[in-house]
């Protein structure tokens, strides 16, 4: 078995060299790091080793095997005739025979493994170009049916790997497909627009309109995700300041940890504002409950609490539904709350979802904070928040996402 430096050089002679067709397999084991720490380090390696010998008498005998590091394998293989239906069975002979061994090894819980496959072509014989398409594979594989692994083709993988995506993205960026949308927050009360919440959409000119899930890869790469940041908010900004009227409405923009903890975050958004017209007051800092996973007088804290102190608001997003509790509205600043839609599915038939929300809403009325509640998808929903007390809403019933001025 073969070091990861050893086998991409030998894949390079061999691909240079044989003129057949190749299927380059990536094996990686899941919750290896629970094996670890469940079974201890000892059998961990035991682990590792069946699994390299599983897949020795599982692959032909002329296969290139490696161990690229941790968890993660890959193999090399001559596709006779170019024949790529010998995957399928490839990677099936796999599957068994990882899940064989780990029962030989009395745990037959363990054995389950996720398979991305890159076939070479005429023109692709580059083996780091076919480990990018074999790992994008490999994650959409982890999202479907592990029994059967994943061969990659661009119109289904290439959003599975952020080295794929990276330049794709990079052309959308600068084309302004990836935009701004809007969804309006009404009041139950007043059955005025509130405020807006910013969320993001590629516009694909194949796909169409795509959510941020199926680029949510690209968004794992810090540079990216500062170049989008920077993008939408200053977009955003823009299209707000052109409304007629804006008194008393916000914008909420979501920011992640990564925004946070970058310190030109809060001068951008100060001069941002200035050359729009707009005051701090205006703004709204989404955060998820993650982020405020960090130490209480943490950097994103204390970027948190300057933003606030300069007169933007924060909301902390999808309440419930992680780990942020009661101590995070006591020792975080916090002014509004955004409930999960989980909790108001089944207000109209269960009395407990319905004293869940009362009791919310009294709970931040005595904190001081916002509540408001996601996902209201029809009238009779909106009805029974409105009968308990409950005034901020967002949801499909009021408007779905789109540009500024089309709800």
């Amino acid at each position: 078995m073969l070091n990861n430096r050893a086998f991409q050089r030998r894949c390079r002679h061999r691909l240079g060299t044989d003129i057949r067709h190749h299927a380059l397999l990536l094996l990686d084991l899941d919750n290896f790091k629970t094996v670890n720490d469940v079974y201890g380090h000892p059998f961990g390696d035991q682990y590792l080793q069946t699994v390299a010998r599983a897949l020795i008498r599982a692959l032909p005998s002329k296969s290139l095997l490696g161990r690229l590091g941790g968890d993660e394998f890959a193999a090399l293989i001559a596709l006779p005739d170019g024949d790529s239906a010998t995957v399928d069975r490839l990677m099936r002979d796999c599957f068994t025979g990882i899940e064989d061994g780990a029962a030989d090894l009395g745990k037959p819980d363990l054995g389950r493994v996720s398979i991305g496959c890159a076939i070479t072509t005429e023109k692709l014989r580059d083996v780091s170009r076919l480990l990018h398409r074999a790992d994008a594979a490999l994650y959409a594989s982890k999202r479907a049916d592990h029994r059967k692994g994943a061969v990659y083709t661009p119109e289904t993988h290439q959003n599975f790997s952020a080295r794929l995506m990276r330049p794709r993205f990079l052309q959308a960026l600068e084309e302004r497909r990836i935009q701004p949308f809007f969804q309006p927050i009404r009041s139950l009360l007043s059955g005025r627009i509130a405020g807006y919440e910013v969320l993001v959409r590629w516009i694909d000119p194949e796909k169409g309109v795509l959510e941020p899930e199926a680029f949510s890869l690209a968004l794992s790469t810090p540079e990216l995700a500062e170049k989008l940041s920077r993008r939408i908010i200053g977009e955003a900004l823009s299209h707000f300041a052109g409304l007629p009227q804006r008194d008393p409405l916000w914008l909420t923009l979501n920011v992640g940890a990564g925004d946070l903890l970058r310190s030109e975050l809060v001068e951008d958004l100060d001069r941002a504002l200035e050359r729009h017209g707009l005051d701090w007051e205006h703004i709204v800092i989404e955060v998820t409950e993650t982020t405020m996973l960090g130490e209480v007088q943490g950097p994103i804290f204390r970027t948190l609490a300057n933003l606030r102190h300069r007169g933007a608001r924060v909301a902390l997003d999808d309440f419930g539904t992680g780990y942020a509790g009661l101590a995070h509205l006591r020792s975080w600043p916090v002014d509004m709350l955004k409930l999960d839609r989980c909790f108001i599915q089944d207000i109209a038939s269960s009395p407990r979802d319905s004293a869940f929300v009362s009791a919310l809403l009294q709970l931040t009325t005595a904190f001081g904070i916002d509540l408001i509640v996601e996902g209201v998808e029809d009238e009779e929903t909106a009805s029974l928040l409105r009968k308990l007390g409950c005034d901020l809403v967002q949801g499909y019933h009021y408007g779905s996402p789109g540009p500024l001025g089309a709800d």
